[in-house]
């Protein structure tokens, strides 16, 4: 018997171990995707078509430096939006060593970026070499070791855009077609996320914003004109969108 309790004790802590896992996977409101067909002026499907998001945001009251405060507290990085290059700070009272985590939603795959030792105070990195990455919402992890036991983490959303619509040609593309179709999962879009902003330095405002369900679609391929399209996505119904993309 004594056994027995021993092995549910056992699996019990370990399922709660578990559950502390790092997780880069969110609730979402529905299991629909969003459903792209894309055809030439004929209706012949297209491959390989670039598929770039541009994410819309609006306007929310603002707020002051935004802590956030599982590492003892982390602040917005800055500039937010950024193209290729933000800073971000964080304070700690312990000597730590630490890791910074990019995430990427339509893959959930991450990337480390820096990874050190500091003492108690204030740490300030400048993170760079985005050009690899699509326009759009990304998640920016830090989590730091205490004695080598005891895990710290947070995490902030973070975006990388470049300003002007034609230059997301020069910038990875979200997503390809294939087979003249894209289909999208919608725990890839961080619809109604709510965004902090701030300036090209350190300033004591920072502004919040939220993500809306409005989406800018902008299509490209070699040899044909580029197509944008504005859709709002319906959070709880299937989306099914037609794109007919002309040569040049």
């Amino acid at each position: 018997m004594g056994n027995i309790l021993n092995f549910i004790s056992f699996f019990s802590i370990s399922l709660f171990l578990l559950s502390c896992n790092d997780s880069t996977t969110e609730v979402t409101l529905t299991t629909y995707n969003i459903v792209g067909d894309v055809t030439d002026s004929n209706g012949n499907p297209l491959s390989d078509v670039n598929v770039y998001f541009v994410y819309h945001l609006t306007e929310t009251p603002a707020n002051k430096v935004s802590k956030i405060t599982e590492v003892d507290t982390l602040y917005q990085n800055y500039p937010n939006p950024f193209s290729d290059s933000t800073t971000i700070r964080f304070e700690t009272y312990r000597n730590i060593q630490y890791e910074i985590k990019f995430f990427e939603y339509a893959s959930l795959s991450s990337t480390i970026l820096l990874q050190g030792s500091s003492s108690p105070g204030l740490v300030e990195c400048t993170l760079g070499n985005f050009n690899g990455y699509a326009n759009g919402i990304y998640k920016l992890n830090v989590r730091y070791l205490v004695n080598s036991t005891t895990r710290y983490q947070a995490e902030m959303s973070v975006i990388i855009n470049r300003t002007e619509m034609d230059q997301l040609t020069l910038s990875k593309p979200n997503i390809k077609t294939l087979n003249g179709q894209f289909d999208i999962n919608l725990s890839m879009l961080p619809l109604q996320k709510i965004i902090y902003c701030s300036g090209e330095t350190y300033s004591s405002n920072v502004t919040q914003k939220q993500v809306s369900d409005e989406i800018t679609f902008v299509l490209t391929k070699e040899g044909y004109k580029s197509l944008q399209a504005d859709y709002i996505i319906d959070r709880y119904n299937k989306n099914e969108f037609t794109f007919r993309m002309e040569k040049n």
